[in-house]
């Protein structure tokens, strides 16, 4: 179970820095005209994002990792959703979105200093239970930033999907509209 809740925490941490991050390759979207959106198609899950939006994505020893940046803004942090899969076969004992939730949140206090949870609770994805959580603060590296996070998750057939909005607080509430738009059209497989 150690091990497991170490990989969490990995997981997390992804979550959260990603946006301060270095960006990796490009896929090439399939763009749907009339919508003005893209599609994402994998084995795991499907889903549309905006056009503008830049999609990157990466296998890690902890899961699957798609990262979305939002069209960049003149300064500050650029603002993103990342999508990871995460297989939980490894865990000692099947975990439930119950346990996974109590995992993940017990955890965010290592990793966000100065954690202030904004708010929390039940969320659906693709018509599975799951659970919301929007907080703020900054993290270990970069300790005089301070960020917002929208996160996501649900377990379904022994594989989390989280979803991850980090930017700035004076910004952040400008991609909500967009982020609600992506969730809304995902599909897991």
């Amino acid at each position: 179970m150690k091990r497991f809740i170490l990989c969490l925490s990995l997981i997390l941490t992804m979550s959260l820095i990603t946006g301060c991050g270095s960006k990796n390759e490009t896929t090439t979207p399939t763009t749907t005209k009339e919508a003005k959106v893209n599609q994402y198609d994998s084995q795991s899950l499907n889903f549309s994002y905006p056009e503008g939006w830049v999609l990157r994505e990466s296998d890690t020893p902890v899961g699957r990792v798609i990262l979305i940046y939002a069209p960049e803004t003149e300064k500050g942090v650029q603002t993103n959703l990342n999508i990871i899969v995460q297989d939980l076969s490894g865990s000692e004992e099947p975990l439930t979105l119950e346990s996974y939730t109590k995992l993940s949140k017990d955890s965010l206090g290592d990793i966000v200093e100065g954690l202030d949870i904004l708010s929390e609770g039940k969320k659906e994805l693709d018509g599975n239970p799951g659970f919301e959580i929007s907080y703020k603060g900054s993290t270990q590296t970069t300790p005089n930033k301070k960020f917002q996070w929208w996160q996501a998750w649900t377990v379904v057939d022994n594989q989390a999907y989280i979803f991850t909005l980090t930017g700035e607080p004076s910004t952040i509430k400008n991609y909500v509209p967009a982020v609600n738009s992506i969730v809304d059209s995902l599909e897991i497989k």
